[in-house]
């Protein structure tokens, strides 16, 4: 058989997988909508929710349905995570070979699926990896969460997101920043890079927005041309991201008309208000605050978590706990402790936020260190509730919140008739234990019982 005919037979394949009958009984049900079926059953039929019932259901047989017999466990729309980096591993590689290599970039998106995790959002990689990584995967020829993606950064010369280049001999350097960053001179030039990426089929735009730290400091980019930016993306309907770091950052982000502000250190309390009034989400990305508080210390015991060890590369595992315990990443250290903003305080700001009633949603900034791609929405999760997040309105922001910000919600985010049967079944109950969400017993996308024993073995 050709290649051709082996990805159309493999397609062919999922559709069938896709099409068959099932019902979920006596599941307790997180609809994502604030409303809980203590006991309740799913149909899910040709990838859909064809049927959501509350307490009896009609018999399997009737339905023509194979039976899943969910008591005693929760089901949920699949999770969702709106802050990641495909193309960094998470670890380190004594190799520098290793990243960047297809196979284990693909695995990625694979571990995300594994774990529940059913949608991510890049919020920067190379964007002819992310055009080719959307097609491999929304066609069903390979099986893993669904990828959406800002695409290039949106930053100034010199700006936070042009540091990694710096090393990169030309003319592979050209070649990444064209990848990966955009420096509009003008705003006739946001407007044409916009409208150009909007052509190109991104999800979203990313604007940064961050000075940097007086040891490292960054140029900034200026607010008309950052406005020119975010205007030019909603007149493509495209949802606007922003990076911020100090309160300076946040206020500008919502003056230009963000649809979310992502990381920041601290919200002024009139800030709040307006994001309250428009209705702008906020992402806090605990985990990598978490992330940067371990590497300072030398501390790996992120790496002994058990989902962490079941998707995460043996080698990529071993050699960052190499790496990490030596001397070797001693400059990088020095450099996450410059930057480096308390989780403390990060807890306490997100918790600030949800007093104030913002919109939240769950963003890890996964493929940063430490933050290793597949559980990485349960470690954002458990870290809320450690802030005094309760578990429901967790739940919630990982969930119908996340899936509206990236507007997918027509589909995803709740457990409602009519959309795609992506759905997460765990023993026990997250409402009173949230770490019940890493206790995985079956994971449904569209329709399709997800092998997840065999999603590493793809060809």
């Amino acid at each position: 058989w050709s290649k051709q005919e082996i990805t159309r037979a493999r397609i062919l394949d999922r559709q069938v997988d896709r099409g068959r009958t099932w019902l979920v009984q006596n599941a307790r049900v997180f609809v994502g909508n604030g409303r809980i079926i203590e006991s309740g059953s799913v149909l899910i039929k040709e990838g859909k929710i064809a049927e959501v019932f509350e307490g009896n259901a009609p018999s399997p047989d009737s339905l023509k349905a194979r039976a899943i017999d969910a008591a005693g466990k929760t089901l949920l729309p699949g999770l969702i995570d709106v802050h990641v980096h495909i193309g960094g591993p998470g670890g380190f590689y004594t190799d520098a070979s290793k990243y960047g290599d297809a196979k284990s970039i693909e695995r990625e998106l694979e571990a995300y699926l594994y774990c529940g995790v059913t949608a991510v959002r890049s919020a920067g990689d190379p964007l002819d990896l992310m055009l080719k990584l959307r097609k491999q995967f929304s066609t069903g020829e390979k099986l893993g969460t669904e990828l959406l993606f800002c695409g290039p950064l949106f930053t100034a010369e010199g700006g936070h997101g042009t540091e990694y280049f710096k090393s990169v001999p030309e003319p592979m350097r050209s070649r990444l920043v064209n990848q990966m960053v955009r420096i509009p001179k003008s705003a006739e030039e946001a407007h044409a890079q916009v409208s150009e990426l909007a052509r190109q089929g991104v999800d979203a735009i990313k604007i940064i927005f961050d000075a940097g730290v007086p040891e490292i400091p960054f140029n900034r980019l200026d607010v008309n041309l950052a406005r020119a930016v975010a205007e030019e993306a909603h007149a493509h309907k495209l949802p606007v991201a922003v990076h911020t770091a100090e309160a300076r950052d946040v206020i500008d982000a919502v003056a230009i008309g963000a649809n979310s502000v992502e990381h920041a250190s601290e919200i002024p309390d009139a800030t709040l208000a307006e994001m309250k009034r428009r209705g702008i989400a906020y992402d806090p990305t605990l985990c990598v605050f978490e992330a940067f508080t371990d590497l300072v210390k030398g501390d790996t015991s992120l790496l002994q978590r058990s989902l962490v060890e079941q998707v995460t590369d043996k080698q990529l595992m071993a050699q960052t706990e190499q790496m990490v315990k030596g001397d070797a990443l001693k400059g990088m250290r020095d450099s996450a402790s410059k930057f480096h903003i308390s989780l403390d305080a990060a807890k306490a700001n997100l918790l600030k936020a949800y007093r104030g009633g913002i919109t939240l949603v769950t963003g890890s900034d996964a493929g940063n260190p430490f933050v290793f791609h597949g559980p990485t929405v349960q470690r954002e999760i458990e870290l809320w509730v450690e802030a005094g997040i309760p578990a429901e309105a967790a739940l919630q922001a990982a969930t119908s919140n996340a899936a509206k910000l990236l507007r997918i919600d027509s589909h995803a985010g709740t457990v409602e008739k009519g959309k795609d049967a992506t759905l997460l079944i765990v023993d026990g109950n997250p409402l009173q234990d949230v770490k019940a969400l890493s206790s995985i017993s079956t994971v449904f996308f569209k329709g399709e019982r997800v092998a997840r024993s065999e999603l590493f073995e793809q060809k």
